[in-house]
Formats: structure tokens, C-alpha cells, sequence
């Protein structure tokens, strides 16, 4: 049995200030008080009329009154509430009334967009999907669809039993370029379900890519503790992709920044999965077709092509190598954009000011641009460690780490992902938080480090050529090496380990490593046991530390394997030069469908201004534009991750997702609060029902009124 109270608390309303409008029941109420004490002079002719009259003024004739003003305030009551807009929730007072809560996490990466017969695996994901919300019972079930992309996010932002207005929302869900964050995806399905009554489901619609699946594995392979509630049933539908595909991998091109004419490669890998292919490859470069070339790439066995590009005039230049189109679409160009004339940026993360010419950091940024102007080759900008993160650093291949304060998880996790994705870092021991920062790096990024410095002695030492000096200090002669020896370092660090592997670059006289090189994914970390700070010796008033931080910028822009791409779904920035203010404020970026994209936000800088995105949405071409102009181009790229077609079953993919089930106590996870999107779908609208209330009361009064007048 629902109790009035339970009824109550399942309706809810959307504009509850419609309510006030109930203050207009009054009127039929004073027209009623009115009516009442009028007074008529009445003749009565005869003691029939005069016994007709007292009848009208008899209990019954008072008692219809009563009824017809009830029923006009009722009227205007209902009224008031239907444009309060309610919405019946239904009850949960008792086992009988309680519904189902469905969350369906929808596979939305890029590998969905691939071509299935006359559709797409998306389209049949959402074809089941939309299958499984009809099959619940509207008003009694509750669920939500969570689109699982690189962002994922629910498609009405709360979990709702208005399951037509769901089925609708359903239609317009695409998928995106990006790869799918299912661990978000399903923690955020945790979210929901910790706040409904139970029993909880949760289904899986996606093409089962192993390579995407396999991330969930890595990521909860450090984490034991699930987050979808306990007594969770899980359900897999998996349609997977069939056939072989191609996919097009940029490498990058060999420099970011050529002289006019100056020959550069453009590198790429062609991926063939399931099946040998023959791959014609096209070079576009500014829209025009170069160079067309058949190759030949044996499954699973990646083959690596370059182009060689030559420009002649000034300005960005863009670098589209593609393969012909098969199913999968997204995975079949790969860009890369380059500068002619122009100055390769350079970041140097340090909390101390660029003009303080006591710091290191005023020596670092002039050895890396002593003239100040275009003649120089990089245009080195500081940032901040509270403004240090991925969209800092999207558009930067070399990081120089001066002295720092204590570095945070999020900031160590950015040099983690600068690394990973081929870029380089160069680290001088100096002063701030060495020691703390050093560990933090170790800990998430263990064997980083080429050697442990310790406390800075008094000891004075001399800087000579290591076993691996080539590798970094390749245009150093002899006579550069003798120079460098003669300036005065101060301050030199014990180190208590040294590793074998990394590459000694230099050292002092008494062979403590000075400058060593350790690879990182595709990235590499050099280490600087010496800051160019004045405190610590003469190094960095030397012209020969100008020359030794251009040489190692330039070895490591050119490094193989020292190219970071930017993938669909990453924060992208593109570095404009030689603005003034009045070209700042007309700036915009147009991405790859000739579209402007909003959210661009400019950033200046005392040297640069760049154009920043949050989070890239297509692979592609983005342009900074002012006017008609293009300024600079950045290249984003779909993840190659999403060109590999192999798949894991239905079984498998719930047995991995079983692993994030708790099995303990309920977790407490919270809801984001919804949007008033969510809050209009929170129940079934019912306004319609008071309206027809209303009419039923008017219609009433009249057929009250007839019969009385008969």
C-alpha cells in the first residue's frame, strides 16, 4: 500500500513558481460572496410564487451553489498546476513498485566508425542499445546511456525513467575520432548506480577491440577496488569489426623548422592488419598531390616509408601522406606540419623570472635565443610550475627543467605523457626542490634517472667529453670540447648510483657523470649534474654554454623517435610569431572542415603568442587564421591504437569488466549534480493529465448547471 506521503514525494515539479497561480481561486470565491448577498426586490403575485421563491433560498439550492464553487476552484487549481509542469516519479516504498536501474555504456571510439556492410558498428551498437531501452518499462525502470568516448559522458546527465525522451537522445549519438576511455566510462556508470536502489545492471555495447579493452586491463591491474556497486549483473553486446584494414601512422617529419628549399623528411608507418596489402601512398604538401608510391606490407609486420619535402617560401606548410580509403576512413592519412623561415619554440619549465639575471633560468632562455630576434633558431618561452601542464607543452618537442618548486602528481604525470609520446627533457641540478622532484620522477617513472645526485660538495671540477658524447654534442670538435673544459663549475654533486645503460655524455675530471642521456618510450631525459646559475660557477656567462645548450636542442629536435604527435582528443597549441596586439584579438582556429572552432582561447607570451584547444574533436589540419591568412598549423592525428581490428569476445570482455565489480561494501560514489536537461527527464510528465482534470471540472459545472435549469 503507498501511504499519501509517498505519493506526494513522487511528484516533482519543474516550475514550481506556476504554483502562485493558485491565488486565482480566490475569484470564483468572491464572485460566490457577492452573488450571495445580493438583494432583489421580488413581487410576489401569489402564495404559489412566493412558496417557489422560499425554495430557492431552501439548504439545497445553497448546498448546488457550494458544489459549482468547488468545482470552479478546482478548475483553476489544476490549471496552476499543469503550468507548474509535474512529473510522476513513481514510488519506491515498497519491493512491488521498485524498478530496474539500466545503465548502457555505448562504445563511441573511432574503430565504431568503421564500415559494416551498408552501415556502420556503430550504427548497429545503437541500434542495440535502443533495442534495450525499449525493452524496459517506462515509469517503473530507470536508465541512462553513456557514450564512451575520450570524454565520456551521459547522453541526458542523470539516470531517468523517461525512457521515450532517452530513445530520442539516443538517435543523434555519433561517434567521435578519439579512442574510447571505457574506465571512465564505467567508473562514471559506477557513479549512477551508487545512488539508485538496487538491482543494477549495466550493459556493454561495443566492437570489442582488444587494444582499447586492454587498456581497462592495465589500468586496473594497479587498482584492486572496483567501483561498480556489489550484485552488479553485467551484459556484453559485441558486434565485431570483420575484415583486414590499412592504417597510415605519422612519424613526423625529420625538423620542425627548414630553410627555404632545405629537403626534409616526412616519415610515416603503414600498418597492414589481418592481411598482406599493396598500399598506394600519396605525399600532398599545401593540397597538391607530390608524389604517388606503391609499397608493399606483409600483416602484421609495419612497414616505415619516408618522403623527402622541399619548400621554397616562407610560412607553415602542411603534410598529408594517405592511403586509399577502406572501411575504417579515419586511420587512412597521416599529418604533420613544418615551418619554413620560422623559430622551433622551446620550453623551459622554472619558477624563477626571466629577467633576474642571478638565476640560471636568464642564462638558459639566452644561450637558447642570444640574439633576441628571428635570426635566431628557437624561441625558448618559460612557464610557470602552477601553469605547467599538457596544453603548455602540446605544441613543444624539448623541455629545459631549471629550478623548481615542489612538483605535484599532475605535473609529473605531464612529463610522464611528454616523455612517453617522444618528447625530450633536459634537467639541471641546481637549487629549489631538486631532491623531491627527482624522487617523484623515479617513483612513477622508474630506472628514469641516469644517476642519484646528492647534496651539492664546495669542490671545484672541469667538464670533459664522455663515452657517448657524440650522442648529444655531435657538432662539438676537439677544440669546442678543450673550451669547455677550461670554465669553472662549482658546486659539483656526488652521485651515490650510477646506471650502466645510460649514455655519459660528459663528465667531470674525477669522472662523475655530468651530462648523461637516458631513453623513455620515445622520448629522451638528459640530466645536467651542473645549473648555469651564477652561484655555481662560471658556466653560464661562458660563451661556450650557448653553444652546448644549441647543440643539445638541436640533437634532440632531431632525434629519431623525438616526435610527439598530437591524437585526437589531446589539448592542442599552435605557436603564431610576429603578431602585434591588433592581431591577437582577430585570431581564430578553424579546424579541419574549413569551420571555426569555439573554446580557442589565445595565450601572450612575451615573446609568442599561441592559439590553445582543450581537447581536439577531428584529425586533421587546425588552423590559426586572422583574416584570410593562415598564421601557423598544427596536425592532429587519429590514435594508430584504433587501426588494429582484432577483438576480444563477448565472454572475455565481461569476465574484464567483472574485475571493477566491488566486493565488498558499496562504494560511495557521487553524481555530478544534473543539468535542468536531466532534471525535466527525472520522471513522466503528467501536466497533461491535470489539464484534462480542468476540463472535466468545467464540464461538470455546465452539465450541472443544464440539469438544475431543467
Amino acid at each position: 500500500m503507498v501511504t499519501p506521503m509517498s505519493t506526494l514525494a513522487a511528484i516533482s515539479l519543474i516550475a514550481p513558481v506556476m504554483l502562485a497561480g493558485g491565488v486565482l481561486i480566490a475569484l470564483p470565491i468572491v464572485a460566490h460572496l457577492l452573488h450571495r448577498n445580493a438583494r432583489r426586490p421580488v413581487v410576489f403575485p401569489s402564495i404559489r410564487l412566493l412558496r417557489a421563491s422560499s425554495a430557492n433560498q431552501s439548504s439545497l439550492f445553497r448546498l448546488r451553489r457550494r458544489l459549482l464553487l468547488l468545482l470552479r476552484a478546482l478548475a483553476v487549481a489544476l490549471l496552476a498546476l499543469a503550468f507548474a509542469e509535474p512529473l510522476w516519479s513513481g514510488s519506491s516504498d515498497t519491493e512491488e513498485s521498485t524498478g530496474g536501474t539500466t545503465v548502457v555504456v555505448l562504445d563511441a571510439s573511432a574503430s565504431t566508425r568503421r564500415a559494416d556492410g551498408a552501415t556502420s558498428v556503430f550504427e548497429r551498437l545503437r541500434g542495440d542499445a535502443a533495442r534495450i531501452i525499449e525493452g524496459l518499462e517506462g515509469g517503473r525502470d530507470q536508465a541512462e546511456v553513456i557514450v564512451a568516448d575520450d570524454l565520456p559522458q551521459g547522453l541526458v546527465g542523470a539516470l531517468t525513467p523517461n525512457l521515450t525522451l532517452l530513445t530520442d537522445l539516443l538517435r543523434d549519438a555519433r561517434p567521435g575520432d578519439a579512442r574510447a576511455d571505457l574506465r571512465a566510462a564505467l567508473r562514471l556508470a559506477g557513479q549512477l548506480l551508487a545512488e539508485a536502489p538496487p538491482p543494477h545492471r549495466v550493459v556493454i555495447a561495443t566492437d570489442g577491440q582488444a587494444t582499447n579493452w586492454m587498456d581497462l586491463v592495465e589500468a586496473t591491474s594497479a587498482e584492486a577496488m572496483g567501483f561498480l556497486p556489489t550484485g552488479t549483473a553485467i551484459d556484453v553486446t559485441a558486434i565485431p569489426a570483420s575484415g583486414a584494414n590499412v592504417g597510415v601512422e605519422t612519424r613526423g617529419m625529420s625538423q620542425r623548422r627548414a630553410a627555404p628549399g632545405q629537403p626534409i623528411a616526412a616519415r610515416v608507418r603503414v600498418h597492414a592488419f589481418e592481411a598482406d596489402a599493396r598500399v598506394t601512398l600519396r605525399l600532398v604538401v599545401d593540397g597538391a598531390t607530390v608524389e604517388r608510391r606503391d609499397v608493399e606490407v606483409a600483416a602484421g609486420r609495419p612497414r616505415d616509408e619516408s618522403f623527402m619535402v622541399s619548400v621554397d617560401g616562407d610560412g607553415p606548410h602542411a603534410v598529408e601522406i594517405a592511403a586509399d580509403h577502406d572501411a575504417l576512413r579515419s586511420d587512412d592519412a597521416a599529418f604533420a606540419t613544418f615551418d619554413v623561415g620560422r623559430r622551433q619554440p622551446i620550453a623551459i619549465l622554472s619558477d624563477e623570472s626571466l629577467g633576474d639575471t642571478s638565476r640560471g633560468t636568464y642564462f638558459l632562455a639566452r644561450a637558447l635565443a642570444p640574439y633576441g630576434d628571428a635570426r635566431d633558431r628557437f624561441a625558448p618561452r618559460t612557464i610557470a610550475l602552477a601553469d605547467f601542464g599538457p596544453a603548455a607543452i602540446a605544441d613543444v618537442r624539448t623541455i629545459f627543467v631549471g629550478d623548481l618548486s615542489r612538483m605535484g602528481a599532475a605535473h609529473v604525470a605531464a612529463l610522464k605523457g611528454h616523455l612517453g609520446r617522444g618528447g625530450s627533457v633536459v634537467w639541471f641540478c641546481g637549487g629549489g626542490s631538486l631532491a623531491e622532484n627527482l624522487a617523484a620522477m623515479e617513483e612513477a617513472m622508474p630506472g628514469l634517472l641516469p644517476f642519484r645526485p646528492s647534496l651539492p660538495s664546495d669542490r671545484e671540477g672541469r667538464l670533459i667529453g664522455g663515452s657517448g658524447r657524440r650522442s648529444l654534442l655531435a657538432s662539438f670538435d676537439e677544440a669546442a670540447f678543450i673550451g669547455l673544459g677550461q670554465i669553472r663549475i662549482g658546486r659539483i654533486r656526488p652521485c651515490t648510483v650510477v646506471r650502466d645503460d645510460a649514455t655519459q655524455v660528459l663528465t667531470f675530471d674525477d669522472a662523475t657523470p655530468a651530462l648523461s642521456l637516458r631513453r623513455y618510450g620515445e622520448g629522451a631525459f638528459a640530466m645536467a649534474n651542473f645549473s648555469p646559475a651564477p652561484k655555481a660557477g662560471d658556466l653560464g656567462r661562458h660563451g661556450a654554454f650557448v653553444a652546448l645548450v644549441q647543440s643539445l636542442a638541436t640533437e634532440l629536435e632531431m632525434s629519431d623517435g623525438a616526435f610527439r604527435p598530437t591524437y585526437v582528443g589531446e589539448p592542442i597549441s599552435i605557436v603564431c610569431d610576429g603578431l602585434g596586439p591588433e592581431d591577437r584579438s582577430s585570431m581564430r582556429l578553424v579546424g579541419p572542415d574549413g569551420e571555426a572552432i569555439p573554446g580557442a582561447i589565445v595565450l601572450e607570451d612575451r615573446t609568442e603568442t599561441s592559439i590553445t584547444l582543450q581537447r581536439s574533436l577531428r584529425s586533421g589540419f587546425h588552423r590559426a587564421v586572422r583574416g584570410e591568412s593562415t598564421i601557423a598549423i598544427g596536425a592532429v592525428n587519429a590514435d594508430p591504437r584504433e587501426s588494429d581490428p582484432r577483438t576480444f569476445d563477448a565472454e572475455a570482455i565481461r569476465t574484464l569488466a567483472g574485475v571493477l565489480v566491488e566486493t565488498a561494501s558499496p562504494g560511495t560514489g557521487t553524481v555530478t549534480p544534473a543539468s535542468k536537461g536531466a532534471l525535466m527527464a527525472s520522471g513522466t510528465p503528467i501536466w497533461w493529465m491535470a489539464i484534462l482534470a480542468a476540463l472535466a471540472a468545467f464540464g461538470s459545472e455546465l452539465a450541472l448547471l443544464a440539469w438544475w435549469r431543467r
